[in-house]
């Protein structure tokens, strides 16, 4: 009988953690519509992406920048970019630590390369970016050799 209430209480104690996996397809969601911000200059995506509150910190071309939120919404164009099909996007790493996340991803931009590293915490059953670090790097590609 004690055999059987310990595995009982091991079963209720692995049911109230969370599924690590969950927790990951539920974040790469909230990155997803990150970067559908990122592919179309829609704001909206980013508005379901980033908490209210949250602020992003970083460095383009070695000079330092911060914005609310709601400063980096009204510089979207609500337009894709020019170049939209040669830059390519992925998420590199997740990390969950119970309610909070880190994750980064690498943009990969033809005049660009950028590198997000984004908190996150789950906040009302959802997950949100909280803060968003970042380092832009100006890239200057030369054009493939012709033979």
């Amino acid at each position: 009988m004690n055999m059987l209430l310990g595995l009982l209480a091991t079963f209720a104690i692995a049911q109230a953690v969370p599924d690590a996996s969950s927790d990951e397809r539920a974040i790469r969601e909230t990155l997803n519509r990150y970067l559908m911000g990122q592919a179309t200059g829609n704001p909206e995506h980013y508005r379901q992406a980033f908490h209210p509150e949250a602020r992003l910190f970083g460095v383009r071309n070695g000079r330092p920048e911060q914005r609310t939120l709601q400063e980096y919404l009204d510089i979207q164009s609500g337009q894709p970019a020019a170049d939209e099909a040669q830059r390519r996007r992925s998420v590199d790493m997740i990390s969950v630590s119970g309610d909070a996340a880190i994750a980064t991803i690498v943009l990969d931009y033809p005049n660009a390369l950028t590198t997000d590293h984004m908190s996150l915490i789950r906040s009302d059953g959802e997950w949100r970016i909280v803060h968003k670090l970042y380092n832009v790097q100006s890239l200057t590609r030369r054009a493939p050799d012709t033979p």
